[in-house]
């Protein structure tokens, strides 16, 4: 059964705006204000500096403090100021321009170089068509200048010069622009929009649909076993693959249809004016149009005209997520279940939805779970949690970092839980030592280095002594040399390191052998399972080894006193667990400068 596709209206103003790509009304409106508001300014100095005796000044004060005015509302209004008035703005410009000669009544005006400035804008935001217009205007106006008020005498060099100049500036910026934005917004592998060109493009179309009350669907596709293909056949032959798809998949699309390269094997398209069914429709016909016979999944999803572009695009790609774990070839729609509802805050797609709010509004609080000593109770430390504002201290929060490690939000994410808890904490926990996540990307992250840290730890009133990053076990290591060497920068500087669920997860005794931590953590999963011989054996491999290393044992996951004894006779001095505390939320704000007591926390047997 065929399905009928809908076509989007062409319009006659847009076609005529566009200039390759559609203007962003931002640029635009911040460009049109820079230079009304600079010609102005300019041209108030040029009256106070310098004038000539013939010139008219009030004529000219009136149309610097027009051009002002424009300025002000330009930069007032921004994006909210429609596209069709740039053109209008533009013409009334040179017409400004023209008064200001007009006024000036100097032979030479200097003036005339400002129709250079509405030209180069034209050519820049439009297309050659409107833009040629543009320089048609500015001929039609500097003549009647002189025609009309130098007494019908044209210095046709003159008018020449004023006019050759606009059209070869504008025309030479144009060349420049088209060739950077080419260089800038495509992809060079495919030649397909770039992830830049793509997230630019969906913001406007957000503008647009929220104008017009249109609907707007994005997919997000990616090839199946691509990496098996590309381990098969090669790099260039699986390059060639890539370029082919992108190919077959544009020549789908409708025009005005953005299919863009995102990452890797995985591409986006943006449809305009396109509801869900008939998006799942062009999805689907795009996973049949993948060439040499390899398998596509997708992922749609359909604004829902409150959300930003990021967090539309999060739920597309969570939706392809569902689609390959649900055993690839075929499209699956995001949930657009309202999120007042139980148990929606479970679902992957709403987890990433949530990471772009998480990130803007810095929705996180903290609750902090006591480490203590486990012959007497004693209390050694806290481990700071991240939880989204509004969720359970219990709720696991491996959903919203998986979800913004696949969005490329994994560091940005870590960085700022790092960041908030330094800052909501001092006050909570006094004295004692601060167990911190961090993830391995986040560590090895060039743009956050040791000094950043030690900035914000001076601003948050911590000392390097007073806190233990403690590595998670969400990311595999790969380049262990790497990892050794920003360990050592950071102790350096007095930072101490734990190793978080040791046997279990990605903690190997080879990364214990190379980070040497000062603390080593054993997984919960061997503490549940300490009255088993091969889970005791393991322990106390895991006790020697680090003491090998003259590091401190910590025993995750206690519930239990006779855990507790267990863990103790085996060798771990320390430990955490809901026997001996729960996770309480304290934020700065909401303790009044007290402090966390352990009494309050710890459990009675």
């Amino acid at each position: 059964m065929s399905v009928a596709l809908p076509t989007r209206r062409w319009s006659p103003l847009r076609w005529l705006l566009q200039s390759g790509e559609t203007p962003d009304p931002g640029a635009m409106a911040r460009s049109g204000a820079f230079l009304y508001g600079s010609g102005g300014v300019l041209v108030g100095a040029t009256v106070i500096l310098s004038r000539s005796p013939r010139t008219y000044v009030p004529g000219i004060v009136v149309i610097a403090a027009i051009a002002l005015a424009v300025a002000a509302s330009l930069w007032h209004w921004r994006e909210r100021t429609p596209a069709w008035i740039y053109p209008y703005l533009t013409a009334a410009g040179t017409v400004l321009i023209t008064g200001l000669i007009f006024f000036d009544a100097s032979e030479g005006s200097p003036y005339a170089l400002l129709y250079v400035w509405a030209a180069i804008y034209a050519f820049y935001f439009y297309r050659p068509l409107v833009a040629m217009a543009q320089a048609v205007w500015i001929a039609v106006c500097s003549g009647a200048q002189f025609y009309l008020f130098d007494g019908g005498d044209i210095p046709f060099a003159r008018w020449l010069m004023i006019v050759g100049t606009s059209v070869v500036a504008g025309a030479a910026v144009s060349q420049l622009v088209q060739t950077v934005r080419r260089l800038a917004d495509l992809d060079g592998l495919t030649e397909l929009a770039n992830r830049r060109r793509m997230e630019n493009e969906l913001k406007r179309e957000l503008l647009r649909a929220g104008r017009s009350d249109a609907e707007l669907c994005v997919i997000m596709l990616d090839l199946d076993h691509f990496k098996k293909f590309n381990d098969e056949m090669g790099h260039l032959q699986a390059d060639r693959h890539l370029k082919l798809a992108g190919q077959r998949w544009r020549a789908e699309l409708r025009e005005g249809d953005l299919i863009a390269r995102y990452g890797g094997e995985e591409f986006a398209v943006v449809l305009p004016s396109c509801g869900t069914g008939n998006a799942r429709a062009i999805a689907d016909r795009l996973r049949q149009a993948t060439p040499s016979g390899q398998t596509c999944s997708a992922g749609v999803a359909r604004w829902d005209r409150r959300e930003s572009h990021l967090s539309l695009l999060a739920r597309a790609d969570a939706a392809l997520y569902e689609a390959k774990v649900a055993g690839r070839n075929r499209t699956v729609l995001a949930a657009e279940t309202d999120p007042d509802l139980p148990g929606f805050a479970d679902l992957p797609q709403v987890w990433a939805k949530m990471v772009p709010d998480v990130l803007e509004k810095r929705l996180l609080r903290f609750a902090y779970q006591p480490i203590v000593r486990l012959t007497d109770d004693h209390l050694v430390a806290f481990e700071a949690l991240a939880r989204p504002a509004g969720d359970s201290v219990e709720r696991s929060v491996e959903g919203l970092f998986a979800a913004a490690q696949r969005l490329g939000f994994g560091r940005d994410l870590d960085w700022l839980c790092r960041r908030l808890c330094l800052e909501r904490s001092r006050a909570v926990i006094d004295g004692k030592l601060l167990f911190l996540n961090i993830g391995v990307p986040a560590l090895l992250s060039p743009l956050h280095s040791p000094d950043q840290m030690l900035l914000l730890l001076a601003y948050s009133g911590w000392s390097p002594r007073e806190v233990v990053f403690e590595i998670t076990e969400r990311d595999v290591i790969s380049d262990l040399d790497r990892f050794a060497e920003v360990l050592a920068e950071y102790r350096s500087h007095g930072f101490r390191f734990a190793i978080d669920d040791v046997g279990d997860g990605h903690s190997t005794l080879e990364v214990l052998a190379r980070a040497c931590p000062e603390y080593v953590k054993v997984a919960r999963s061997l503490t549940h399972a300490s009255a088993e011989p091969g889970a005791r054996a393991a322990i106390r491999a895991v006790v020697a080894f680090a003491q090998s290393l003259e590091s401190a044992v910590i025993a995750e996951g206690i519930e239990s006193r006779e855990q507790a004894r267990t863990m103790l006779e085996l060798g771990c001095p320390m430990g955490q667990g809901y026997a001996l505390g729960r996770p309480a939320w304290r934020d700065a704000g909401e303790v009044s400068g007290e402090t966390l007591s352990p009494l309050r926390l710890i459990l009675p047997d």
